[in-house]
């Protein structure tokens, strides 16, 4: 695509100053429109070293109002996120409804130098970085409502090198550590192809690349305003409709999933009490050998309401290192959360190497409860089951070690609990009315469950449904679990 760019075109001074100021005009109004109806936009700027990417965005900036944008570079060593899966930082940097996110070199910036460096190691070099990881996380955030704009700025060799003896005039020898740019004088061929290729893979039509010649800055000014403009004109104008979603397998009649799983199995208290100690002092054990190796988990956790969550995570922790792990609890999102895709919250408690995040409901609610509290439109949740299948196979492509329990119990039992509760001082905490809200629709969080279990079981993230009628079976069963997903991680090489 980079042939495309028109690199003899030019602009002078004075031809760019006359349509400057409505320019500016025009952006500014349009970002105040863009804030009244609550679109969050990402720009992102990526191109060649010294391609004076970061005038061309001072140009933009000049018409915004400073306090609805943030400028970010990928550039910049981020110690909030070493250590975690690439796409991380992104996903936790992700701007409000109706705010503007630009980056000066965005997640391109990673796919682009570990091509080069992979490709000056040898041909068939791992990649850390894949296009498609890219692809997948912009079409999240563009069916998520995100207005994603992408511009590279290019220019030719000698251009280039023209550009490098004036930056290190102005800034001296070392100009380059002072923006985290790392400059490859000797390797414009080399990027050329990786640019193109890199373009050409991640070229989609939600997620469209323009390709601005910046040979002549007022030309790359000029064409950045207008490139920008026209996305969020049409953007404002909802001619970005959300495609008809839905799955090859809806036309598949969904099994009854739970009815397999036999509720009556119980354990004796005798044996629970020796069982548990036994794997709580193995899990310890798993605990420490999975921080010497760096390796990260995540255990998710759901099921009905009074099915034991809660008990099951306190005798999963009981003698695990504290400074090792966190339980994160999910309940109704807060305004903060609400201004960002539904999937943001949970990569902000994206476990550190060695470290293990467990979640109290999860990622899952927007196919049950947003589902049947019709919070969201259907194709929003339909589109959910393949989101969160590819945020999971990202997780565990990262190394990262994912269990995924649902804790059954039948409509009887957990009445019975329920009640329990109601007449017990120190349990009455814990009902509600909205517990009892979501007993009155038992059949529609059924069939809900039964498809997310069917549709997310997935080879790399299979579900495990916990028979949880007796409390002590269930809690056994999730701590041998997650002993024996523990020992089969160490024993990778």
């Amino acid at each position: 695509m980079l042939e495309k760019a028109d690199l003899k075109v030019k602009c002078s001074k004075e031809e760019y100053e006359n349509i400057e100021e409505g320019l500016l005009e025009r952006i500014g109004c349009l970002q105040r429109r863009l804030r009244e109806k609550g679109i969050p936009v990402i720009i992102l700027f990526d191109g060649w070293h010294a391609s004076l990417r970061g005038r061309v965005i001072s140009s933009v900036l000049a018409g915004l109002d400073p306090r609805g944008f943030r400028v970010r570079s990928a550039a910049k060593k981020n110690a909030c996120t070493e250590g975690l899966p690439y796409m991380t930082r992104f996903w936790t940097e992700l701007p409000a409804q109706g705010s503007i996110a630009i980056y000066n070199n965005s997640w391109y910036y990673g796919l682009f130098e570990d091509k080069a460096d992979s490709a000056k190691k040898s041909e068939g070099a791992e990649l850390k970085v894949h296009a498609e990881d890219v692809n997948v996380f912009e079409k999240q955030l563009a069916d998520g409502g995100y207005l994603l704009i992408k511009i590279f700025l290019h220019i030719s060799q000698e251009r280039q090198e023209k550009n490098l003896e004036k930056l290190e005039k102005t800034y001296g020898k070392d100009w380059h550590k002072i923006d985290g740019n790392h400059v490859k004088e000797k390797e414009y061929e080399l990027r050329y192809e990786i640019y193109d290729e890199t373009i050409e893979a991640t070229d989609k039509r939600k997620a469209k690349w323009y390709v601005i010649p910046a040979e002549d800055l007022q030309v790359a000014q000029r064409e950045a305003f207008g490139v920008i403009c026209r996305e969020i004109e049409t953007a404002l104008k909802d001619e970005r409709t959300d495609e008809n979603y839905r799955l090859q397998e809806d036309a598949k009649k969904v099994p009854d999933v739970l009815s397999g799983f036999d509720l009556s199995l119980n354990v004796s208290k005798d044996e629970y009490k020796e069982e548990l100690k036994e794997y709580q002092k193995k899990l310890q054990k798993l605990q420490f050998q999975l921080a010497k190796k760096d390796i990260a988990a995540i255990i998710a956790f759901e099921g009905w309401d009074a099915s034991g969550k809660g008990g099951a995570i306190r005798r999963l922790t009981s003698l695990l290192d504290p400074v090792g792990y966190r339980v994160v609890p999910i309940g109704k999102p807060t305004e903060t959360e609400l201004q960002h895709h539904y999937l943001w919250r949970f990569w902000q408690a994206m476990p550190f190497p060695g470290e293990i995040t467990i979640f109290d409901r999860t990622w899952y609610g927007r196919v049950l409860v947003e589902r049947v509290e019709s919070l969201v439109k259907e194709q929003e949740w339909r589109r959910a089951y393949r989101e969160i299948n590819e945020t999971e196979e990202l997780w565990r492509r990262e190394g990262i070690v994912l269990i995924k329990f649902w804790l059954q119990i039948d409509k009887e039992q957990q009445m019975a609990r329920f009640r329990d509760r109601e007449n017990t001082p120190s349990k009455t905490w814990k009902i509600t009315e909205e517990d009892w809200r979501n007993r009155s629709r038992w059949e529609e969080y059924e069939k809900a469950v039964n498809e997310m279990l069917f549709r997310t079981s997935t080879d790399v993230a299979p579900w495990v449904v916990v028979e949880a009628n007796d409390k002590y079976h269930a809690r056994l069963k999730v701590l041998k679990t997650v002993a024996d997903e523990f020992d089969r991680a160490l024993a990778k090489p």
